[in-house]
């Protein structure tokens, strides 16, 4: 099962984090880390630093986040390692968007 998200949707009408509970602030953060580490870096498919926040059996992914822009401008990430994977939306212009600071 895919995690199909539009940060936009996680955000206020300043951009911010609104006030939310803990684990959809965590997963909003955890998303905001892919978008910026793709919006960093140039290329296709690449590690972004960003380990998976899976714990599949009580044991925590030992994977990275792969990621790239597809051409339906999202970010397209997934782990190599559980198969965690999904689509970012509404990404450009957000704190994590990190491509027009480049």
């Amino acid at each position: 099962m895919a995690l199909i998200t539009n940060l936009g949707h996680l955000l206020d009408k300043d951009g911010c984090i609104p006030g939310m509970s803990k684990p959809v602030r965590r997963l909003a953060e955890y998303l905001g880390g892919i978008v910026k580490a793709v919006t960093t870096r140039q290329g296709d498919g690449l590690a972004t630093g960003v380990k998976c926040r899976r714990w599949p059996k009580n044991n925590r992914c030992p994977g990275e986040i792969i990621a790239f822009i597809d051409r339906q401008d999202c970010v397209s990430w997934s782990c190599p390692a559980c198969g965690e994977n999904g689509r970012i939306s509404g990404w450009r212009s957000t704190t994590w968007d990190w491509s027009v600071s480049a």
